[in-house]
């Protein structure tokens, strides 16, 4: 089972959640939220629930919080209690192969003030997740997370149920029952990878919450952009990793994508910029892909060459050839 939030939090008495998912598989939840009733100021924030954290930035240095903002201010959360810039956005898409969902959740991270500009939070100028559920053991993330000011950091966090053991880049958490979750990060290309028992920090935990343990992956370099993108499968006692690698367009719009197993999936770097066509490559083996990000139920002109190395596909801005669905998916079989 996945599931996928990124609701409207304008209201008071929500959570920074907004791009939040979870996978439960065969009896057991392999990620989910900390679910809690903490009095600590941090358990609503989007470390504890399975999504992005930016830290922003403020002209006067930090901004005049209300008693509950501490948590969100320090963790680079998403801003609640009507406090953010507005909603987000969502688009999804299913069919009998997988699951899409991309969101604009750049005004949650968002805290202007109308009386006092230089009091206003308002650094974050990018915050998107697009995110595919595939063949039911895969998950692709891909975050775009931008800021006018660079040295603010921007992480991605997992929450766990026992601590991932970390190789490379490479998180593989192990369950009760011994079926593993492998996390992995292709984006960014060094990341600094680290973990923390959460629910340490949280007073209290809810009752027979099964996560307990923060897997943080984040951008070393403090950019002011920064791409995220990655990898989950779940897979039974003993069932070894599918490795999964970084792939790149080769013309035109720019796109970064995953190819694994018998998949590839590709998205566009920028959620904002125009599309005037790409080339991709799924290489040898690959049987699905997915070009996500493009506009709904638009036609494309599409070529496919076929090699020995696999196939290479151009999508034009227009044209005839191929339709996408209602989120902007093209998915190709081969």
């Amino acid at each position: 089972m996945f599931d996928y939030r990124a609701s409207w939090i304008s209201i008071n008495h929500q959570d920074g959640d907004g791009g939040q998912f979870e996978l439960f598989r065969k009896g057991e939840w392999l990620t989910k939220e900390m679910s809690n009733h903490d009095n600590n100021a941090v358990g609503m924030t989007t470390v504890y629930h399975n999504t992005v954290a930016l830290q922003n930035w403020c002209p006067k240095g930090t901004p005049n919080l209300n008693w509950f903002e501490g948590g969100e201010w320090a963790n680079g959360s998403q801003w609640m209690e009507g406090m953010d810039a507005g909603d987000p956005s969502t688009l999804f898409s299913t069919s009998p192969g997988h699951v899409y969902v991309t969101s604009s959740l750049t005004n949650l991270f968002n805290r202007p003030d109308v009386w006092d500009s230089n009091n206003a939070a308002t650094d974050v100028t990018q915050a998107t997740r697009s995110i595919v559920w595939l063949t039911n053991d895969f998950v692709v993330i891909y975050d775009r997370a931008t800021t006018l000011h660079s040295g603010l950091f921007k992480q991605v966090h997992f929450s766990l149920v026992n601590p991932p053991v970390i190789t490379g880049n490479v998180a593989t958490e192990t369950m009760p029952d011994n079926q593993r979750l492998f996390i992995q990060t292709l984006l960014p290309l060094a990341p600094a990878l680290s973990d923390f028992n959460g629910a340490a920090n949280l007073k209290p935990i809810a009752q027979l919450e099964p996560t307990q343990y923060i897997y943080q992956v984040a951008d070393p370099s403090l950019p002011t952009d920064t791409r995220f993108l990655h990898v989950l499968q779940g897979a039974d006692p003993g069932a070894p990793m599918v490795p999964a690698t970084y792939l790149q367009s080769t013309e035109s719009t720019a796109f970064d994508g995953a190819v694994f197993g018998s998949a590839a999936v590709y998205f566009p770097v920028s959620s904002t910029a125009p599309f005037a066509g790409t080339t991709i490559s799924a290489p040898t083996g690959v049987h699905t892909l997915l070009v996500t990000g493009l506009a709904p139920a638009a036609s494309y002109g599409v070529s496919i060459q076929s090699g020995s190395s696999g196939h290479t596909v151009t999508i034009a801005a227009s044209g005839v050839g191929a339709i996408t669905d209602a989120g902007g998916v093209l998915d190709f079989s081969f």
